[in-house]
């Protein structure tokens, strides 16, 4: 899903709260914004207005209650690391389910997992550094006399929701319609709200997620006649050309660059989000962490000159990686490499 517009459905809901709110449009859960690393103070920016308001996790309870139930077109934003546990989200969640806010509450995190078995949050995901982004809140404002226009859009797109948290998310792309009209541009945004939901769904049915994932990879590779195998740590020019276009390997591991990673995971990132897709297969010992949890590893390789170089990619588990029953991924790629196939 596209960033700005993922953003733009954020804010439409926050500014417009009160009148969907009075149309019969609520939430049950809490929107919860999950980032890269790094991007938290990013998306703050994003999600500011002269009306919103940012807090913490160690804010009092009487004054998140007062912040929530008297602010209106207003997003409260809130940033979290975890480090006082999950107090703030259920007093919250409490909050939103006894339709005691008249503004709309946007937890950002920077945990790349799930974790919500009482099922209190809603999930939304962006990937990818937001610095180059900027935000025109204007443009979910509609035009003075234009609510009959949005109501009209809002009851027509509404008709097919199929929970709350679908219902609102819609109710929030339609006050952008008066703006947009009927272009393609609005299609987009009105899709993006029906994404997120579904994205929400999928991000909690990981079961099956490994299993997925060598399969994916396994026909990827394939189906794309992939050939482009190197042993490390020593790598002709060709491998040096095309790092990003290459996997590499040593006798335990598989060494994939992250921009091949969601080459190679298109299909499964089109309904389940990137981070929940790492998380599970580390999780189940098919993706290694480094020292700190992170997805990504330096790796020391060797040019024809012999001197030191480092690439960062994905450690894999090459065991870990192969169909039951199947070749083994480099033997497949090499043995193409060496029939030209």
């Amino acid at each position: 899903m596209d960033t700005e517009k993922i953003i733009k459905v954020l804010l439409s809901g926050a500014i417009n709260y009160p009148v969907i709110s009075d149309w019969g449009g609520c939430i049950n859960k809490l929107p919860t914004l999950i980032v890269d690393p790094g991007q938290t103070t990013e998306a703050v920016r994003l999600l500011s207005t002269p009306n919103s308001i940012a807090i913490d996790e160690f804010t009092k309870e009487d004054r998140i209650r007062d912040i929530l139930s008297t602010r209106r077109s207003s997003c409260v934003i809130i940033p979290y690391s975890g480090q006082k546990g999950d107090k703030i989200i259920r007093v919250i969640c409490s909050l939103i389910r006894t339709r005691e806010i008249s503004a709309l509450p946007i937890l950002i995190t920077e945990k790349p997992f799930v974790e919500d078995p009482e099922g209190l949050q809603f999930f939304i995901f962006i990937s990818g550094k937001m610095s180059g982004i900027t935000i025109d809140w204007s443009m979910v404002v509609p035009p003075v006399g234009s609510l009959p226009v949005v109501r009209e859009k809002y009851m027509e797109s509404v008709a097919t929701a199929e929970n709350n948290e679908e219902g609102f998310w819609i109710a929030a792309a339609c006050f952008m319609f008066p703006r947009i009209g009927r272009t393609h541009e609005y299609e987009l945004i009105l899709e993006t709200a029906k994404q997120m939901v579904e994205t929400d769904e999928n991000c909690r049915e990981t079961d099956d997620l490994s299993e997925e994932f060598i399969e994916v990879l396994n026909k990827w590779q394939n189906e794309t006649r992939f050939n482009s195998v190197y042993e490390l740590p020593y790598l002709e020019k060709t491998a040096i050309a095309n790092i990003e276009g290459s996997v590499f390997y040593d006798a335990e591991h598989l060494y994939i660059p992250e921009i091949l990673f969601k080459e190679i995971c298109k299909q499964l990132l089109s309904y389940v989000p990137i981070g929940v897709l790492k998380h599970r297969i580390s999780e189940d010992g098919i993706l290694k962490v480094d020292k700190s949890g992170g997805y990504t590893v330096k790796r020391t390789y060797y040019n024809e000159a012999e001197d030191r170089l480092t690439m960062r990619v994905m450690r894999f588990d090459r065991s870990r990686t192969n169909e039951l029953g199947e070749m083994d991924f480099v033997t497949a790629c090499e043995m193409r490499k060496e029939i030209h196939i």
